[in-house]
């Protein structure tokens, strides 16, 4: 009868260990599963972040969102590097909140595509025209020359694509305002990216896309560059939208920071 009471008792003192390990298992399961995901505003942060850690120098840097962060820019030999400061995710608002980042690299002129991702997500065009405004103003400001580039389209396999496409075209006549009566340069690169120069997701570029690109910005870069070198390209960015080379070289063109008019 002792042993019988024996076995009994370390029985039953296993199957209690048993039910402690398994409520522990679900409890740290349950834990991973409610853990909160990682938002775009996060990672955006996380991005500039990165960016200021950095500390990355170029005569000519590239502002932007995932489009410019989303290439590998580079110049030819002899040539200064841009800098990449693109940020997949970024809006303008969160652009103008990082602009030292371009003059503290001792930029002199600033390659500047913003906002599809403000009109994606249902930010009022009265605030983007009022966000780039202050961006442009502030870079005038620091003496960094802008060189004003169209905010490109979506296609069809976005949502609400006609209602962005008239914001950004609205935008971008906006853009064309400004740069005439400052006297910056303007690329109008959605006239030469075609619907074929998109990815599946009817917002990135392709190779076609960016080659499009490149051509339209051949003629600001370095003269003579053959044979490419490897950019500088800010770190945590998404390694899968790198597609191809690009170039730059300063501008002339001098802007007033208090002249950005509507």
């Amino acid at each position: 009868m002792r042993l019988s009471a024996d076995l009994r008792r370390r029985a039953g003192l296993l199957l209690l260990a048993a039910v402690l390990l398994f409520a522990c298992y679900k409890a740290l399961d349950a834990g991973r599963q409610s853990a909160p995901p990682v938002s775009r505003e996060q990672r955006v942060a996380a991005a500039y972040a990165a960016l200021h850690a950095a500390e990355g120098r170029g005569t000519l840097v590239l502002l932007g969102d995932s489009i410019t962060a989303g290439r590998r820019w580079s110049a030819g030999p002899g040539c200064p590097l841009p800098l990449n400061l693109g940020v997949s995710g970024a809006t303008s608002g969160e652009l103008r909140q990082h602009l030292q980042l371009a003059s503290r690299a001792g930029a002199e002129r600033a390659l500047l595509m913003i906002g599809i991702n403000d009109l994606r997500n249902a930010v009022p065009l009265s605030e983007l025209v009022a966000n780039y405004r202050a961006i442009l103003a502030n870079l005038a400001a620091a003496g960094i020359t802008p060189i004003l580039q169209s905010t490109l389209r979506v296609t069809p396999l976005q949502v609400d694509h006609q209602a962005i496409n008239r914001q950004v075209d609205e935008l971008n006549q906006q853009l064309r305002q400004w740069a005439r009566q400052q006297g910056w340069r303007y690329l109008d690169v959605q006239a030469v990216v075609t619907p074929r120069g998109y990815l599946g997701d009817g917002l990135h570029l392709n190779a076609e896309g960016y080659g499009a690109w490149q051509h339209l910005i051949d003629p600001l870069l370095c003269a003579g560059s053959e044979q490419p070198g490897q950019a500088q390209q800010p770190p945590g960015q998404d390694q899968h939208l790198h597609q191809q080379a690009g170039e730059a070289q300063p501008d002339e063109q001098r802007a007033g920071a208090d002249q950005v008019r509507q």
